[in-house]
């Protein structure tokens, strides 16, 4: 996993999409179970947008619901989307960027 100086670097990110550039994205999966077809759909399309476009793709994982959202979710969750061959230039766990919000 990359440094927070390059994400900001690379996508503009800061903890929400406003300040991303427009070649760049992100794929936010919930972390309260299992992937599904639909999440593995959902994060094939935005990579393969992003990295048509020659922009930085961010996994940004949705764990703010502590009580379900647990570290095996999370973990099974890249897991399951490196099976798939997708990669991240940058992860980030949402519950870390609570102080900026």
């Amino acid at each position: 996993m990359r440094s927070a100086r390059w994400l900001r670097r690379a996508t503009g990110y800061r903890g929400d999409m406003a300040g991303m550039r427009a070649d760049s994205g992100r794929f936010a999966p919930s972390t309260t179970g299992a992937a599904h077809p639909g999440t593995l759909l959902a994060a094939l399309l935005s990579w393969l947008d992003a990295r048509s476009r020659g922009g930085a793709i961010l996994l940004r994982l949705e764990d703010l619901d502590r009580t379900r959202c647990t570290p095996a979710h999370a973990r099974s969750m890249r897991e399951d989307l490196a099976w798939f061959g997708l990669d991240w230039d940058a992860v980030v766990e949402q519950h870390a960027c609570a102080p900026a919000h």
